[in-house]
């Protein structure tokens, strides 16, 4: 089915590969355009009035993360003060999009070579989903595995220097946001609202 959007942005390099295999996952990927990363939630949030407009023309996908934010309300209120325009499709995954790849878990552990049972069942409960990964890595029977998610030693980075890379390679190849959304009640609320403007 062709893509009901015209404008796709997102918060992040990762949500670019997200965006894109949802859209594949409910048949609404033929002639997507390519997602904008805006290159973390600062510039996101500070043009988020901007695609709100054009979304007056065509619907709109924006995906970012809610990160520590209280609530989902609260920010919607803060960067869209006169309301959001209906065909702004403007979802926050909870609490990142490690969020929602957790919760597909079965397909993460056998992808970190590690047992199912250390992955957590209410992924959206994670106040760091980000960081849960990069600890459950470091219990990977994969020693290339280990090098590219977990940070060396002695430095201050919180990921490794192929997490990006990687984790885009498990949301392209492994990761189904419909088997996913059982787990992440964020993720399922996001499919609905994407399905319900293709439909």
């Amino acid at each position: 089915m062709v893509c009901p959007f015209r404008l796709i942005v997102v918060e992040g390099t990762l949500e670019v590969a997200a965006a894109a295999r949802i859209l594949g996952v409910l048949g609404l990927d033929e002639g997507a355009p390519p997602a904008m990363s805006k290159g973390g939630r600062h510039k996101f949030w500070s043009d988020i009035r901007r695609y709100n407009e054009a979304a007056q023309y065509a619907p709109v996908l924006a995906l970012a993360d809610l990160e520590m934010e209280a609530c989902v309300t609260a920010l919607f209120q803060q960067h869209l003060p006169h309301g959001r325009n209906p065909q702004l499709v403007l979802r926050l995954a909870v609490r990142m999009l490690e969020s929602w790849l957790l919760a597909h878990h079965d397909a993460l552990a056998a992808f970190l070579k590690i047992s199912a049972a250390k992955v957590p069942v209410e992924p959206d409960q994670e106040v760091h989903a980000k960081r849960t990964i990069v600890n459950l890595a470091r219990k990977s029977k994969s020693r290339l595995l280990r090098m590219d998610l977990v940070p060396k030693q002695g430095t201050s980075g919180l990921v490794g220097p192929n997490y990006t890379a990687r984790m885009g390679e498990f949301i392209r190849e492994h990761w189904q946001p419909l088997v996913a959304q059982t787990r992440s009640p964020s993720l399922r609320r996001a499919l609905q609202a994407i399905e319900q403007i293709g439909h």
